[in-house]
């Protein structure tokens, strides 16, 4: 039987470090040729990322990428929206398979980066699906999401980009309740990314800033974030009262039966009330300067050289 490791199994051990000042630490990223200054992505959730929220993640450095849970044409105007803001702003918007053909060919002229969302990435139809938009246009492709290194090497041999991973580590998401199944998020991430030939994404899983350093530090190119998002002005929803006159916003997984709407398959998401936290632009801004700080821990200057000098230590379930 194998063993695996979630990121509160693990601690990264300080190492010798010259940064003076965790502003002299560089976030930068990459997918394929388009460059980011933090590797942080506003997830495909349709209570994450449309328009606003895209605007804003491009104007802090990353990206935001626009969910497929509603019509095509409400996709395409709020791609559209994003492209018309800045036409430097990359656009990346989410796809399934289905309406897949329609989808894409309606969002070709507004988008530069194509999502594949799948729960289950490790399909025949996400494999079918990737050699279809590949073969068809010319984008950067992300596919996913995928647990194991055959499953991101066949879709990365279909023709994917990058591999997103995840399955079931979400805060709003129940697959590993429901059908037992996933792999813990830190050894999914390493096995997939062992001898890597493609990008890398990690999704899901992550609660704090130290958890985007442990998805960095074993070579991910940035993280997908929804939770950590959540509750903030940019989300899509409305604020409401709750408890105590406190403020609060709607988050869901996109399994939920809230979405679906479906009682004949089974519900893999749960729907949840969280606080109001006002701008993302200062959620963010405190999860990169965590993220900063904990390179500097290392003596990483870059997230290269946090790649090359992390090293973990296993943590004892009973000790602090």
């Amino acid at each position: 039987m194998k063993e695996g490791l979630s990121f509160d199994d693990v601690l990264i051990i300080p190492k010798y470090s010259e940064i003076e000042s965790r502003h002299d630490v560089s976030l930068e990223t990459h997918l394929g040729k388009y460059s980011f200054k933090i590797p942080i992505i506003a997830a495909n959730m349709d209570k994450i990322c449309e328009s606003e929220m895209a605007i804003a993640m491009n104007k802090l450095g990353g990206l935001g990428v626009i969910h497929r849970f509603n019509t095509i044409d409400y996709q395409y105007e709020e791609a559209k929206k994003v492209r018309l803001d800045n036409e430097k702003n990359v656009v990346a918007v989410a796809l399934g398979i289905k309406d897949l053909k329609e989808r894409s060919k309606k969002l070709d002229s507004v988008t530069d980066i194509f999502v594949l969302d799948i729960a289950h990435g490790h399909s025949k139809h996400a494999v079918d699906a990737v050699k279809y938009l590949k073969g068809e246009y010319d984008k950067y492709l992300v596919a996913g999401n995928v647990a194991t290194k055959e499953g991101a090497l066949d879709l990365y041999q279909a023709g994917a980009d990058c591999i997103k991973v995840g399955i079931g580590p979400g805060k709003v998401c129940r697959t590993r309740n429901v059908t037992g199944c996933g792999v813990p998020q830190l050894t999914a991430l390493m096995d997939v990314i062992k001898d890597k030939q493609y990008d890398v994404i990690a999704d899901g899983g992550i609660r704090t800033s130290g958890d985007i350093v442990k998805s960095l530090g074993v070579g991910a190119n940035a993280v997908m974030l929804g939770y950590l998002l959540s509750g903030t002005d940019e989300t899509p929803g409305e604020i409401f009262f709750g408890k105590h006159g406190l403020k609060y916003k709607i988050y869901r997984g996109m399994s939920s039966r809230e979405v679906s709407g479906r009682l004949d398959v089974a519900s893999e998401g749960v729907s949840i009330d969280v606080l109001y936290k006002g701008s993302v632009k200062q959620v963010i801004n405190d999860l990169v300067m965590g993220v900063k700080s904990g390179l500097s821990y290392v003596g990483a200057k870059n997230l290269d050289e946090l790649v090359n000098k992390i090293e973990f230590i296993r943590i004892r379930k009973w000790e602090v």
